[in-house]
């Protein structure tokens, strides 16, 4: 393995700012840049074999904060991903919260999901780190936030495993995350088994204002233009009123006007 060698954070910065270029709606990628790049993260990936909080600084400072001047390449030719994997998947790691934030960062890019889905028992750790509470709020946010990009790469028989209760324990149950998950979840998977639950869930924990009202109505319009039957999962049409319900909720809270 390559002898790893001083990169001075600034220059990692400069590099990740100038491998691409931005002409008219074409991302240009730079040729000498992108080498010089990519020896940078062979040699930062070479830290991981020994990971420490410099380790986790210097990538993060090396990652660029626009999504289109992420080159993907750079991260899986380098093997710079699996690595990462690795540690986050080891038992008693140190650095969860860091490799979470660094794939955080990294997910906003298509190219980098579709390799991360590839790892199978990933998604499981990285849920296991949501409902640990001993994680930060943010860091745990952030992990939910990888699952939620990847669930369109995912297939209903994985999707049907993920939990639904386990979120009524979790202590930053911050509306706006959990809504816009469940929202994919069930947008990417009309289908989904999980439907139930998911409005038992939600029935129990959302508050209505405008951006709940968006959510549920993404849900409603998926879900039933499936399969329009799926609408008794929402209703309960066994009581006199829509009240009670999930739906009834929704529909309580839309001024009249907006029947129309």
């Amino acid at each position: 393995m390559e002898d790893y060698k001083e990169i001075p954070q600034d220059n990692t910065k400069k590099l990740a700012s100038q491998i691409t270029q931005i002409e008219g709606n074409d991302i240009v990628i730079d040729d000498e840049a992108f080498n010089n790049s990519l020896q940078v993260w062979k040699e930062i990936t070479c830290l991981l074999d020994k990971p420490s909080s410099d380790t986790f600084d210097k990538i993060i400072d090396a990652i660029p904060d626009e999504e289109n001047k992420i080159i993907p390449s750079l991260f899986i030719e380098t093997e710079f991903l699996t690595k990462l994997v690795d540690i986050l998947l080891t038992d008693g790691s140190d650095f969860e919260s860091q490799v979470i934030f660094v794939l955080f960062k990294l997910s906003k890019c298509e190219e980098v999901l579709q390799h991360l889905v590839e790892y199978h028992e990933l998604i499981e750790h990285v849920f296991k780190f949501i409902f640990n509470l001993e994680n930060q709020r943010k860091y745990a946010i952030y992990a939910l936030t990888i699952i939620t990009r990847m669930l369109h790469l995912l297939t209903d028989d994985v999707v049907n495993t993920f939990p639904v209760e386990e979120f009524s324990n979790v202590s930053w149950r911050s509306q706006d995350y959990f809504l816009s998950y469940f929202t994919e979840l069930l947008c990417t998977h009309p289908n989904s088994t999980s439907l139930k639950p998911i409005i038992a869930f939600l029935q129990e924990s959302i508050v209505i204002n405008y951006g709940a009202m968006n959510c549920v109505n993404r849900i409603l319009k998926s879900v039933i233009s499936y399969n329009p039957e799926k609408i008794n999962d929402f209703v309960d049409f066994k009581k006199s009123t829509f009240s009670p319900t999930f739906l009834g909720r929704f529909i309580v809270s839309i001024p009249p006007v907006d029947y129309e």
